[in-house]
C-alpha cells in the first residue's frame, strides 16, 4: 500500500483528485492538500472530510507570507 500526497490550487486539480482516488488510487493512502490559490477553497476540506475518501485533508494559506513549499516542509515535520 502506498501513501500519495496530492497538492491541489484549483478546482479542476481538486475533480482530477477525487477522481484519482477514486478510481486509480482507492488501495493507497491519500492525503490531500487544498491551497488558497481558488476562491473559497477552504469551504471545500470539510465537504470532502465528510465523503471519507482520503486519510488527510489540509487547507493551506499560500498567497501570503509564506511560500507553498515552506507550508509543506512543515507538513512533514
Amino acid at each position: 500500500m502506498k501513501r500519495n500526497l496530492i497538492i491541489i490550487n484549483t478546482y479542476f486539480q481538486l475533480i482530477t483528485a477525487i477522481n484519482l482516488v477514486l478510481n486509480n488510487l482507492k488501495n493507497d493512502v491519500n492525503d490531500l492538500i487544498l491551497t488558497d490559490r481558488s476562491v473559497d477553497m477552504e469551504k471545500k476540506v470539510e465537504i470532502i472530510k465528510k465523503l471519507n475518501i482520503c486519510e488527510n485533508v489540509i487547507y493551506i494559506k499560500s498567497k501570503k507570507n509564506c511560500t507553498e513549499k515552506n507550508k509543506i516542509k512543515k507538513y512533514f515535520k
